[in-house]
């Protein structure tokens, strides 16, 4: 109503980049994940988008 678009916290770039980290399968030899959220928000764009558009994908076959 008031010309703003309302989106869910499920759906913004930081949430499916912190969902995609955690999906991450990879770990270390302390078994701590070798990639973590910050890491693919510094990716390179095209590659990011790419991430949270299959994280997006999943959430919404999901639902």
């Amino acid at each position: 109503m008031k010309g703003r678009t309302l989106v869910s916290p499920a759906f913004t770039g930081d949430f499916l980049a912190g969902m995609a980290a955690r999906a991450c399968t990879e770990r270390d030899e302390k078994g701590k994940r070798v990639i973590d959220g910050w890491a693919i928000k510094e990716m390179p764009l095209t590659d990011f988008q790419a991430i949270t558009r299959k994280a997006r994908g999943f959430l919404l076959r999901a639902e």
